[in-house]
């Protein structure tokens, strides 16, 4: 639990590089947490919903500046899906979407969830440091012991 929160932590800054570099998240790392959350199948492939806003209030996510990617360890890039959310909670019936939107969280990055093929991977996003809020679904709870 301690590094899901260390992981999460991580990528609300967004990166830690300048505005001329992208920002970078290891796969690896995100990896170390992912295994414990609920993935999706999304078009054949198992895949973790990140929900995403702008951490400021008032200004929004731009997909095309945003150029959400994955950096191959052999060094080929890969783009990643994000899906606009709708504007009104009650526009989805997803209830993971709607809690999410109405906390104000506008878009759903999937992030595949498979450790072996993105082994030496990143994550890669062109945003300014700390634009983003992003939260991750909580991992199953384990259920106690009889």
């Amino acid at each position: 639990m301690r590094v899901l929160l260390m992981a999460m932590g991580f990528l609300l800054v967004a990166g830690t590089l300048s505005a001329a570099e992208p920002n970078v998240f290891p796969y690896d790392e995100f990896a170390q947490f992912a295994h414990q959350m609920p993935g999706e199948d999304v078009g054949g492939v198992k895949m973790v919903a990140a929900f995403l806003k702008a951490a400021k209030p008032g200004e929004t996510l731009d997909l095309a500046k945003a150029n959400f990617r994955i950096r191959m360890a052999d060094g080929s890039i890969a783009p990643m899906r994000c899906d606009v959310l709708p504007a009104k909670a009650e526009d989805t019936a997803n209830l993971a979407d709607r809690k999410r939107i109405q906390m104000g969280f506008t878009h759903k990055l999937w992030i595949p969830k498979d450790p072996e093929k993105y082994k030496g991977a990143a994550l890669l996003n062109d945003l300014p440091q700390g634009y983003l809020e992003i939260q991750f679904p909580l991992p199953p709870r384990e259920a106690p012991a009889p």
